[in-house]
């Protein structure tokens, strides 16, 4: 757990892990939003029994990362909390990931446009906060 919180769990892992600290701190300061970030690590093993004692605390789950979303780490986090903490949660389970096209773009900008921003997981972290 890089940075502990009440209100929400994000996880995520790699790059993802310092923009969903930045969204974090941002939500903290503009909307009192108190968010736990797990970062992952290790993909393979995927620690678990982390992800699922910070969504009973929660309640509330999403999912960054900047690989696309389907058959990916997301679809294997969602499914684990689905099948072992499904009761926990108060919303359904949320993913920011990239568009579903080939391989991210080489172009500078076009990769700040591919992979998801600050604003854009402290924007899916009212969303979910809000639901």
């Amino acid at each position: 757990v890089k940075r502990t919180g009440a209100d929400l769990t994000v996880v995520t892992y790699g790059l993802m892990v310092h923009y969903c600290l930045q969204a974090a701190q941002t939500v903290a300061e503009s909307d009192d939003l108190d968010v736990e970030v797990v970062d992952l690590r290790t993909i393979r093993p995927i620690d678990a029994d982390t992800v699922l004692a910070s969504v009973e605390k929660t309640a509330k789950l999403l999912i960054v990362q900047e690989d696309t979303g389907a058959v990916s780490i997301a679809s294997e986090v969602a499914a684990i909390v689905a099948e072992s903490g499904f009761y926990n949660l108060d919303a359904p389970v949320a993913r920011l990931t990239p568009p579903e096209i080939p391989p991210m773009p080489f172009s500078p900008n076009q990769e700040a446009a591919y992979i998801p921003s600050v604003e854009e997981i402290a924007s899916a972290m009212r969303e979910l906060a809000g639901a």
